[in-house]
């Protein structure tokens, strides 16, 4: 005999979707990541700023002011870029211009 199907409400199925989200974007980003340059990561932006203490963290120096000692202000450089992303080496307030 197989066991009982279980069905969920869509309420909490909604809710186990943005757990998951909430997991995978897990850290303290400028804006959302994929909101960027096609392409481009967190690793190849200007702002990224490397924390050395015992290890090494990677923030976001766009967010310097909420840093905190956990690990939950901690970004990954393989996130898609956000819409605040700068080439590295770009002058400040010079944005790339969009290809086409």
């Amino acid at each position: 005999m197989s066991a009982p199907l279980m069905i969920l409400p869509p309420s909490a199925l909604k809710a186990a979707e943005v757990a998951r989200a909430r997991k995978a974007l897990k850290g303290l980003y400028a804006d959302h990541p994929g909101t960027g340059p096609a392409g481009e990561t967190c690793g190849s932006c200007k702002n990224l700023y490397r924390k050395h203490m015992g290890k090494t963290y990677l923030k976001c120096s766009l967010t310097e002011k909420f840093w905190t000692g956990g690990g939950g202000t901690d970004i990954k450089a393989r996130s898609p870029a956000c819409s605040k992303w700068e080439a590295e080496g770009q002058a400040e307030g010079q944005r790339e211009s969009p290809k086409g």
